[in-house]
């Protein structure tokens, strides 16, 4: 992807390290952009974008289960939760639990492993 124009739609993802010379321009007026960076050699972070409704195993020290848009119901192990757009759920020592989507929004999820939790 590096070097050439790329145009991408809302809730693509763009990955890239620190040092990659990155230029953008807005084509369609503003957007909501989220960033996830770590410090090289001591963590580890992914985003992924969820669709619902499905479900989902979550193996992570930390995650951060962000509503993109609209109402979703989720539930993570038997605790139930109903996001809305911009709400963040924060779930801390989460390796190997399940995580269900109902609704027909986005979800982004956000998840850190230190050098330490791995």
């Amino acid at each position: 992807m590096l070097g050439e124009d790329v145009i991408m739609q809302a809730l693509d993802i763009a990955r890239f390290t620190g040092e990659s010379p990155i230029r953008a321009r807005l084509t369609h007026g503003p957007v909501r952009v989220v960033n996830l960076m770590t410090h090289r050699g001591t963590a580890r972070a992914s985003i992924d974008v969820w669709r619902a409704p499905g479900s989902h195993t979550i193996d992570a020290g930390t995650v951060l289960l962000h509503c993109a848009q609209g109402l979703l119901d989720v539930r993570v192990d038997q605790a139930h939760f109903t996001l809305t757009k911009t709400d963040t759920l924060y779930i801390d020592a989460t390796y190997g639990i399940e995580a269900e989507l109902q609704g027909d929004d986005v979800l982004l999820c956000a998840s850190l492993d230190t050098e330490e939790q791995s």
